[in-house]
Parts: C-alpha cells; sequence; structure tokens
C-alpha cells in the first residue's frame, strides 16, 4: 500500500513559502521554478515506478526522470547565485558609480557578462523542463491506469517551469543586446507546452 505524502515535505514547503511572505530571501522566481522542475521530474518518476509491472521501459524511464530531478535541483543554486551576481553588477552602475575609478566601458562589458551569466540557468531550465514534459508524456503513455493522470499533471508542471525560464531568459536580456537565448527558451518552452497538451490529452 502507498504511504500518504509525509507530512515533513509539506512543511518544508510552508517553510520556504513563510520565508518570502516575510521578506527574509529575496523573491527567486527562477529558483521556485527550477523547484517546480524537480518536482515535476520527481512525479514523474513515480508514476514510471508505479508501472513496472505492465512496462518493460518503466524502470529507464524512472532512472530519466531522476538524472532530470537532480539536474533541476542543480539549476536551484547556480540560478540563484547568478542572479544575485547580475544585481550586485548592476547596482555598481548606480550613483556611486561616479566616484569609481573603473572605466564606463570596463562597467558595462563587466554588466553585459553579468547579464549573460545571469540568463544562462534560466535557459537550462527551461531545456530541462522540456525534457521533464516529453519524458512525461511518453510514461503519460505507458503508465498504468490510475498513475496517468499524475505522468500528465508532472508534464503541465514542467512546462509552467519551462515558460518561467523563458520569461527569466527574457528579462535578464533586455539590456543585453543578444535576443537570440530568449528566442531558443521560447521555443523550448512552446515545444514543453505541446508535450503537456499531448499527455493531457491521453489522461
Amino acid at each position: 500500500m502507498t504511504e500518504p505524502l509525509n507530512p515533513s515535505l509539506v512543511e518544508g514547503t510552508e517553510a520556504l513559502a513563510r520565508r518570502l511572505l516575510e521578506g527574509d530571501v529575496e523573491p527567486p522566481g527562477g529558483a521556485v521554478a527550477a523547484l517546480v522542475a524537480a518536482w515535476a521530474a520527481a512525479l514523474a518518476a513515480a508514476a514510471a515506478d508505479r508501472s513496472r509491472k505492465g512496462w518493460d521501459g518503466a524502470a529507464g524511464a524512472r532512472a530519466q526522470a531522476q538524472s532530470l530531478r537532480a539536474r533541476a535541483l542543480r539549476l536551484v543554486e547556480r540560478g540563484t547565485r547568478a542572479h544575485a551576481e547580475a544585481m550586485e553588477t548592476l547596482a555598481e552602475r548606480g550613483p556611486q558609480a561616479e566616484a569609481c575609478a573603473e572605466p564606463p566601458e570596463t562597467r558595462d562589458w563587466r554588466l553585459g557578462q553579468a547579464v549573460r551569466e545571469a540568463a544562462q540557468p534560466p535557459l537550462e531550465l527551461s531545456a530541462c523542463a522540456l525534457s521533464v514534459a516529453q519524458l512525461a508524456e511518453v510514461i503519460s503513455s505507458q503508465a498504468a491506469g490510475e498513475v496517468r493522470a499524475d505522468a500528465a499533471v508532472a508534464a503541465q508542471l514542467a512546462a509552467a517551469a519551462a515558460r518561467a525560464g523563458a520569461h527569466l531568459v527574457e528579462i535578464n536580456l533586455v539590456v543585453g543586446g543578444d535576443h537570440q537565448p530568449a528566442v531558443h527558451a521560447r521555443e523550448l518552452a512552446e515545444a514543453a507546452a505541446t508535450a503537456a497538451a499531448r499527455a493531457s490529452a491521453l489522461d
């Protein structure tokens, strides 16, 4: 018999929500989106695991979902760090910049570098979330009937994370000038949405 959701998991989520509401941490939109992608991968892995009896590929799908989950969790830290560095560099362009001995062109170059680096984790998040959505679609098509809806939900969550990643890429590159990463991120998000729609149609 499957155990109910561990209350400690809910408590952990509530603790993060309280810290956000109380202003203890800077709102980490990218980090939360990466966590959503990780949860989607975990849900997909669980659906695959519970489909082992009728599907020879269940173990492989589960392993792939677990790998994607680990990838999404790594992006939580990377995205948070890159965002913080970009914000610090941007702050240096404020009123105090006039008193700085660093040439303006050097500051502009450093800002551009920081912006590009900040855009990389959400771009990778969109790619990771697309992989989760596509895998969840496959799992949904093969899963046991009682968990097929879980796989479809995993695909929908992954699609949302992909959209969030694409949005953050666009925001980060507003001052960057190179719009190609934003175009690519939107394409990834659209592909994830398509996979989620197909997964839901199978439900």
